[in-house]
């Protein structure tokens, strides 16, 4: 040890001193922002995970695995329509309303929310629009009859109040994420509450589709309620009151980002949840149900990583616009040693236990299921691991890079599943998944490590910070 208590180079560290390592790890500011917004939303996202859980449990047990398969499509059915429409406007609200609040310009921060509010209304109601109107030809399909088709029309409720993008752009970047939290809760505690009225009321597939519906409406206006109050508390309500006009002169890119960042989120979310109905299609509505099961198990570990995933891309967008490159860096790997632990030990638990787990937590039908929870359980390990790294591509600009890698990454996934989805059935699903997976990090890996390696190592000193660091009058 040497005389200022540093450790001798050749010695390994005591336990205490890597006590005090961890200690100085965790108080680093950024990472201790991502710590705290993450323990907001935790508490919620945990009792949301548990009755989630038990919604499932529930469900389960009140329908057969056909029937499950068939709610489990029709839900699919409504969410990727309006996937394919909508605009992830969260994310230009954080990066375009942060730089005009940080140059204290409120009329370009009253034009972006008018905008992003007004885009939102415009594409739920047009997916309300065309989820009624094309379940009538593409319901074919899946041999829906005209009963299940009348329920997707009443399903199409469930986006008509689905303004859910600028508001968690608001809520996220004034760093509300306990509102979140809550409408994350209100929307899982009526689902629950529902179900459980229809298992002991002996409810069918009508029944869960309206409490489905509920529980998506409740989401979106407990959201939309939160936002626009914390909108009030900071004074920035009268955003209806400017004109559109000069949009893109003051918010130069904000259109060509908004595209992309929407085509990108369009072929994970759009093209990623079609491989259930893929599934409906070649397979039918029972393999639905395995996949379903088996992406919520393996998925579970989700709610707890979500807070740090909602937290980052703020945190690496204020250090790119920085250009402090060695804390962006930092900040990347300490996250991804901070989930990869936890992600391999849930991985683990699936591969040692998932029989047991799917019989606990859907009945012994489901036990079958174990294959497709394997292959789901792995590919969300991997997506865990690296959760940072598509938010960090955001941050430096590569909108464009990621899209083209969700596009390949997404093809290659529904050409992979239509090949095994006729000999190993549900199987396939999960199998896909774990391949897209594991192509789309590795993609995603190598480009952003192209990109930093054009950065600067460091953020230039500026002369005044030099001087007094070695002590220099001026």
């Amino acid at each position: 040890m040497s005389a200022e208590g540093s450790p001798d180079p050749g010695r390994r560290p005591s336990w205490r001193q890597r006590w005090q390592a961890s200690q100085e790890w965790l108080s680093e500011t950024p990472l201790r922002r991502l710590v705290k917004h993450g323990v907001t939303q935790f508490s919620g996202n945990s009792l949301a995970s548990v009755l989630g859980l038990l919604t499932l449990a529930i469900t389960t047990r009140a329908l057969v695995p056909a029937v499950f398969g068939v709610l489990k499509l029709i839900e699919v059915y409504v969410r990727t329509t309006e996937s394919l429409l909508s605009f992830k406007s969260w994310q230009a609200v954080i990066k375009f309303g942060s730089d005009a609040l940080e140059q204290e310009d409120e009329g370009r921060f009253r034009l972006l929310l008018k905008f992003c509010y007004l885009l939102d209304a415009s594409t739920a109601l047009l997916s309300a629009l065309l989820v009624a109107g094309s379940v009538w030809w593409i319901g074919d399909l899946w041999k829906w009859g005209a009963e299940v088709k009348w329920l997707v029309v009443c399903a199409a409720a469930a986006t008509i109040t689905r303004l859910t993008g600028t508001c968690t752009g608001v809520l996220r970047m004034f760093g509300r994420f306990d509102r979140i939290a809550q409408a994350t809760v209100a929307n899982s505690v009526v689902r629950t509450v529902g179900s459980l009225s229809g298992l002991l009321l002996g409810w069918q597939l009508p029944g869960f589709v309206v409490i489905w519906v509920l529980s998506e409406q409740t989401y979106n206006l407990v959201l939309l309620g939160a936002s626009w109050g914390e909108l009030r508390r900071r004074g920035h309500l009268g955003f209806f009151r400017p004109s559109l006009r000069g949009l893109r002169a003051q918010h130069p890119g904000l259109l060509r980002f908004m595209v992309s960042t929407n085509l990108t989120a369009t072929l994970r979310t759009g093209l990623g949840s079609f491989d259930a109905l893929l599934l409906g299609g070649l397979v039918g509505p029972t393999a639905v149900a395995y996949a379903n099961v088996s992406r919520t198990l393996s998925a579970l570990l989700y709610r707890f990583i979500e807070p740090l995933y909602s937290s980052i891309y703020p945190e690496l967008t204020a250090m790119a616009a920085a250009r402090d490159w060695p804390s962006f860096r930092g900040l990347i790997v300490r996250v991804t040693r901070l989930i990869s632990l936890p992600s391999l030990l849930w991985m683990a638990v699936l591969m040692g236990f998932g029989a047991p787990l799917l019989r606990l937590a859907s009945g012994e039908s489901y036990a079958a299921a174990y294959p497709v929870l394997a292959g789901y359980t792995v590919g969300h390990a991997i997506w865990f691991t690296a959760f940072a790294i598509p938010p960090a591509l955001l941050a430096l600009g590569g909108a464009d890079s990621l899209l083209w890698i969700e596009f390949a990454a997404s093809v290659l996934f529904l050409a992979a599943l239509c090949w095994m989805a006729k000999p190993l059935g549900a199987t396939a699903a999960g199998l896909a998944f774990a391949f897209q997976m594991a192509l789309h990090t590795t993609a995603c890996l190598l480009v952003l490590r192209r990109r930093l390696r054009r950065q600067p190592e460091r953020v230039p000193a500026e002369p005044a910070a030099v001087e007094a660091e070695f002590g220099i009058e001026p």
